[in-house]
């Protein structure tokens, strides 16, 4: 039991401190709104996937570089560890998001050069905190901005579904950040004003349910077969049981791999109900 245990944990902190496992959650999102929008556009969800991935392990790898006090204990002993394979995989992500791109439309190149430049300006290397994630109450707004602009890539082939997808993506991502904000609401500069700091946890849990409530609703009203239906409740479901516990218990461990993998399960809840 206890090997089994350690593995997992191992496992786990692979996935998490390489960001291999946020790169998974965004491109599983990604799917599961082409799966909305009944349409098939494998290319940018591994865009998607490599471009998440590059992005945030390059945030990781300045702030490891310049200034690593500002990373978690656990996090900066890990990447101590595995820099050598964290910069590989940095460099070999980075190289397929660059070759991808140019096989994506004019205007899905701008809105990823858009992203592009607001992950630059998100957290600009220097040993003072510079960049966006330090301006107060911009954070949860920049992060769900920046998966919108990914997540909704495919969508420009699905007019009409797409400001309906735009506005319940960036709601459900704007709720799935709630809890990080919780996580580190003893840690974070109280200057931030996150949401958690302004209302308690308990009302930014309240916030961050109504978030992903209504992303669901916009989502299954515009797509309302049935297998659509009984999957986003299921899912819905599971949602706020998972949150709820961070309400009770904000562990870091369960917020970076549970809460953060929430759109990856959605997708295989999803892909499940599409079987029925």
């Amino acid at each position: 039991m206890i090997v089994k245990k350690a593995l997992f944990r191992n496992v786990r902190n692979f996935l998490v401190y390489s960001n291999i496992w946020v790169a998974l959650s965004v491109a599983s999102l990604t799917e599961v709104l082409n799966i909305h929008a009944q349409i098939d556009n494998l290319l940018i969800v591994i865009f998607n996937f490599c471009a998440a991935l590059a992005g945030y392990n390059y945030m990781h790898l300045s702030v490891f570089i310049v200034s690593p006090h500002n990373l978690k204990a656990s996090r900066l002993r890990w990447l101590y560890k595995h820099k050598t394979l964290i910069i590989i995989i940095t460099l070999v992500a980075a190289l397929i998001s660059v070759y991808l791109f140019f096989y994506l439309g004019s205007g899905n190149q701008k809105n990823i050069l858009l992203f592009t430049i607001i992950s630059a300006l998100y957290i600009i290397p220097s040993r003072k905190n510079i960049g966006l994630r330090w301006i107060s109450g911009l954070k949860i707004l920049v992060i769900a901005s920046c998966w919108t602009l990914l997540a909704t890539l495919p969508l420009q082939q699905s007019i009409e579904f797409n400001a309906i997808a735009i506005l319940a993506t960036w709601l459900f991502i704007i709720g799935l950040t709630i809890p990080f904000d919780i996580r580190d609401i003893a840690t974070d500069p109280k200057a931030l004003k996150t949401i958690p700091q302004l209302t308690g946890t308990n009302a930014a849990t309240w916030l961050s349910f109504g978030c992903i409530l209504t992303s669901l609703i916009l989502l299954t009203t515009s797509n309302n077969t049935v297998n659509i239906i009984i999957g986003n409740t299921l899912f819905l479901t599971l949602a706020i049981l998972f949150i709820g516990k961070v309400a009770a218990h904000p562990s870091a461990a369960f917020i970076n791999f549970y809460i953060e993998g929430l759109p990856t399960l959605w997708l295989l809840i999803t892909k499940a109900a599409s079987l029925f």
